[in-house]
This record gives structure tokens, C-alpha cells and sequence, in this order.
């Protein structure tokens, strides 16, 4: 969701640099408030993006809960970042 594309800019070594085509993503803090400027706290996708997944097979309460429960209003990745 998060790639480098070589060449169409600036790479720093060890940075996931900016969203692919489509992923509209934030980060917010543990209140599911978006943050903006330089920050450190969880990686979360504001709305559905081509490609991603509806459901786990024969658990979609699981993936309700794993995905979405967490900071309400997000799709939560599961990871941390910082922006600098």
C-alpha cells in the first residue's frame, strides 16, 4: 500500500515514502484523531482502496474486529509510523 517508485521521487534509505495510486492514508493517535505535521503513531487507511480485501474467509466478524475495531472509522494496517 505504502511503496517507492524508483525515479518518480526522492528515496531515503529505510522510508516507505508515499501511498500507492488510490490509498488515501493518515495516521492518528489513539483516539482515532487524524494528526498532521511531523508525528509518530499508527498507520491507517481513511477509505477503501482498489485491491483491498472484504472480508476473511468464513470470519468476517474476525476481520470486523482485527481490521476495524481498533480506531473506529479506519481500516488500522497494524503499523506504526513517523512523518518527518
Amino acid at each position: 500500500m505504502i511503496t517507492p517508485l524508483l525515479g518518480a521521487w526522492p528515496q531515503r534509505p529505510g522510508s516507505a515514502t508515499f501511498p500507492f495510486f488510490g490509498v488515501q492514508v493518515v495516521i492518528v493517535d489513539e483516539k482515532s484523531k487524524e494528526i498532521v505535521g511531523e508525528c509518530s503513531r499508527y498507520l491507517c487507511v481513511r477509505k477503501s482502496w482498489p485491491g483491498a480485501f472484504r472480508t476473511l474467509y468464513g470470519d468476517h466478524e474476525r476481520y470486523e474486529t482485527t481490521y476495524f475495531s481498533a480506531l473506529p472509522g479506519y481500516y488500522f494496517s497494524g503499523d506504526g509510523c513517523s512523518r518527518v
